[in-house]
């Protein structure tokens, strides 16, 4: 939950102006202080009905490198400029005037507030998520463990292949789990990369010598070494809907339930080469129920009700063909397979 300092003796926002732009939520205080666990995503929601309209909220200085960055302790305002909603860093001047000015920062931009919450998916991070089949093949393997051992575990040795120092010492280990196709087409996406433990790499030589830690399974010969996939992972992206028509599925889920609620990970069949990027809310539809209609005899085909509205998602990561999204809304059970297509402001 978003905590707030609200300003007792202000009117509640939605009251005091006719409002154009983006909807505000009922109530809105006109001062906002961040606080340490809040999320964007939080704020957006908190202000907005519909959150992927934050950039039409959020007075961005186009002077300031990462201009949707925001700090625990800033407090923000919210005024109206030209008839429109605005939440600005700086406190509201006369006839509401907003006024340009340079910001010097010291705080390090690694003490920013998340866009989404990160405890979520920092398991999910700690190996690359989709692999090709060449890539998985000719990455370093395991060949065997200390002690004679058949299986490999926390703080167990292990001998591996084709280490290269130039990919430094730590390593994802991954096994090759599920095949990712595109639900429409039958076309291959790439090969679900599971992470099974950590490799800390002790010495290069031409069998290298391994330490394993944070393990999720049992480490197996032949699993494979990956760089970690924490260099493909950017937490500078904010709410924005896709200006780009996107018709998508659900593919897979991470952790491999059945239904799916709110801050599951899912996999999509849409990537940066659809228009995909990091940021981007996208509306999930649950297919409608096929009946048959009650006044048609027994032998007509069944019709398929409309598709209803089952939540929303953010995209975190993209490839080319397919990306990852944490789901933040969820109005109903979610399934692989269900369509993902492009916000619609009130609905």
């Amino acid at each position: 939950m978003v905590l707030l300092a609200v300003c007792a003796l202000l009117a509640p926002a939605a009251v005091v102006h006719a409002q154009e732009g983006p909807e505000l939520n009922p109530d809105v205080p006109l001062e906002y202080v961040v606080k340490r666990g809040d999320t964007l995503w939080d704020i957006a929601e908190y202000f907005l009905r519909d959150p992927w309209l934050w950039p039409e909220l959020w007075n961005a200085n186009p002077q300031v490198e990462n201009p949707h960055l925001i700090f625990p302790g800033e407090v923000l305002y919210l005024v109206w400029v030209d008839g429109r909603p605005r939440l600005q860093r700086e406190p509201p001047e006369p006839r509401n005037l907003v006024r340009v000015r340079p910001q010097i920062r010291s705080t390090p931009l690694e003490a920013a507030i998340p866009t989404i919450p990160l405890d979520e998916i920092l398991a999910f991070l700690k190996g690359p998520r989709v692999i090709d089949s060449d890539t998985y093949e000719d990455a370093p393997h395991i060949v065997a463990f200390g002690d004679n051992r058949l299986l490999g575990s926390d703080e167990a040795d292990a001998y591996v292949r084709h280490a290269d120092e130039a990919n430094g010492y730590q390593y994802a280990v991954v096994r090759k789990g599920q095949v990712y196709r595109d639900p429409d087409t039958g076309k291959l996406l790439g090969y679900e990369a599971i992470p099974v433990a950590t490799a800390d790499i002790q010495r290069f030589e031409k069998v290298s010598h391994a330490r394993l830690s944070e393990s999720n399974l049992e480490v197996r010969e032949l699993d494979r070494l990956m760089p970690q996939a924490y260099s493909d992972f950017r937490t500078d992206f904010y709410p924005h809907a896709p200006t780009e028509n996107i018709e998508g599925r659900i593919i897979a889920v991470y952790d491999g339930v059945s239904q799916i609620g709110q801050y599951q990970i899912v996999t999509l069949n849409r990537g940066s080469k659809h228009g995909i990027e990091a940021g981007h809310v996208l509306r999930v539809m649950q297919a409608g129920e096929k009946i048959r209609d009650p006044k048609s005899s027994r032998l007509a085909p069944k019709i398929q009700l409309p598709d209803v509205d089952a939540g929303h998602l953010m995209v975190f990561l993209t490839y080319e063909d397919l990306s990852y999204g944490l789901i933040m809304r969820a109005t109903r059970p979610i399934h692989i397979l269900d369509k993902v297509v492009n916000p619609v402001p009130g609905a």
